[in-house]
């Protein structure tokens, strides 16, 4: 295995800054679960970089003869190395750099051209959502219940950003469209002409979630952890709220999210 090279090195340590991300279109994945979910597309992963007392493990060790017979570049690195790149405190040993990014600040109208021709009809709408780890879960919830797509609206934290990456445990590429930077109020007047569902989640107020999945296409709107939607787009759909019984005043908005995602779409996840 060859080590990296000074230029490799480099851009690995570039790609922990959000302005490089965005400029070359790629980001990094740690550790093993989620660049073994990553797999699934060996043309997206530009190289993976492992210290030797990782590959010796036996799940990397499989993981790195995927990525050999894929012909994805493998390359060894120091333990000194990986700490100055890795996002956490105790990385596992292996790290990825992936070549991939989310359509940014899309215009309207190519944002709607975009939908119609992936044929999108259930999505999730984050609305100044700036926890990392609430953003990775979600995407979870949003791949689990086999959604089209995310839109990501200013405010919110952007997908490639390395504790999202993290928490949403590989599901980044899965997704089949993802747009973050938007403008939201204009998107979802359009939208809601155009005949989608909006469901707009509330901490207080509005209706339970229906029974039955309802008709296509319809969108999911969740709001900022603290102050929810913005006031230009809390007019816009029909409120939905999770009644809770408990002393807890509000639930946390991943896990709002995820509760609200199974009732809309039970009856067409993946697992039936």
């Amino acid at each position: 295995m060859q080590p990296l090279s000074r230029t490799e090195l480099r851009s690995l340590r570039a790609l922990t800054h959000q302005s490089v991300r965005e400029r070359r279109g790629a980001f990094l994945i740690e550790g093993v679960r989620a660049l073994d979910s990553t797999m699934q597309f060996p043309e997206k992963v530009h190289l993976l970089a492992v210290t030797p007392e990782a590959s010796d493990g036996a799940s990397i060790g499989a993981l790195l003869e995927r990525a050999v017979a894929a012909g994805i570049k493998v390359r060894s690195l120091s333990q000194e190395q990986l700490d100055e790149i890795a996002g956490t405190q105790t990385p596992s040993g292996l790290i990825g750099w992936i070549d991939w990014a989310p359509v940014r600040r899309p215009q309207t109208e190519q944002l709607i051209d975009d939908l119609e021709r992936c044929r999108a009809k259930r999505l999730l709408c984050l609305d100044s959502v700036s926890d990392p780890g609430n953003v990775g879960s979600l995407l979870r919830a949003v791949d689990a219940f086999d959604l089209d797509g995310v839109l990501m609206g200013i405010g919110t934290v952007e997908i490639t950003n390395p504790k999202v990456v993290r928490a949403a445990a590989g599901s980044v590429l899965d997704l089949q469209y993802v747009a973050e930077g938007i403008s939201l109020e204009p998107i979802l007047q359009a939208l809601a002409a155009r005949g989608w569902a909006i469901f707009r989640a509330e901490a207080h107020g509005g209706s339970p979630p229906p029974g039955e999945p309802p008709p296509e296409p319809w969108l999911l709107l969740l709001g900022g952890e603290a102050l929810g939607v913005g006031p230009d787009l809390s007019s816009i759909g029909s409120a939905v709220h999770i009644s809770t019984s408990g002393s807890v005043e509000s639930l946390n908005v991943a896990v709002a999210g995820g509760i609200l995602l199974y009732a809309l779409s039970k009856k067409r996840s993946k697992n039936g």
